[in-house]
């Protein structure tokens, strides 16, 4: 990992690669941006969801090309996958508190400038869908145009500031 001295092997031992693990084992993600998702757990999850993201970017590809490492690991295995984000929308468009997908616009929108094109763009991509219908079929003119708000309402000093606090 970059700017990390760790010996040889360990790379993946370190404490961040272990929280990581333990996060996207114990599916905490799907916990806090599920069907149980509660406004003040989506609130206080923005830092770790950010952390998750970031951890997409930690390990450089492996130097044999191999799929994976000595320590049995993947790298970039332990992160914030599309998928999370995908579920994220999805608990927007079919949740009836409005409560927690305001929670959810601004952890998105927080979340968004930080995020790699194989993350952001699924996610733009399936906001977009929604206004075509969607998997579910139902037109998310109003969820959309919520997230749009929050975006468009979001002070870009506190992206930025955010941004720089993970």
């Amino acid at each position: 990992a970059i700017g990390l001295v760790v010996p040889n092997g360990e790379e993946y031992n370190t404490l961040e690669h272990q929280l990581a693990k333990w996060a996207i084992e114990n599916k905490v993600i799907k916990l806090v941006l599920g069907d149980s998702a509660h406004r003040e757990i989506v609130s206080r999850s923005t830092d770790l969801i950010r952390f998750l993201a970031g951890m997409c970017e930690k390990d450089e590809p492996l130097e044999d090309n191999s799929i994976v490492s000595k320590a049995g690991v993947t790298p970039n295995e332990y992160c914030l996958k599309a998928e999370h984000l995908l579920l994220a929308w999805k608990t927007c468009t079919s949740k009836a508190d409005a409560a927690v997908s305001d929670e959810v616009y601004q952890l998105l929108v927080s979340i968004l400038p930080n995020l790699s094109n194989d993350l952001a763009l699924p996610l733009i991509h399936e906001i977009q869908n929604s206004l075509k219908g969607g998997a579910d079929k139902k037109d998310h003119l109003f969820e959309v145009a919520e997230f749009c708000s929050t975006l468009a309402s979001s002070n870009p000093m506190d992206i930025d500031a955010g941004a720089n606090a993970g």
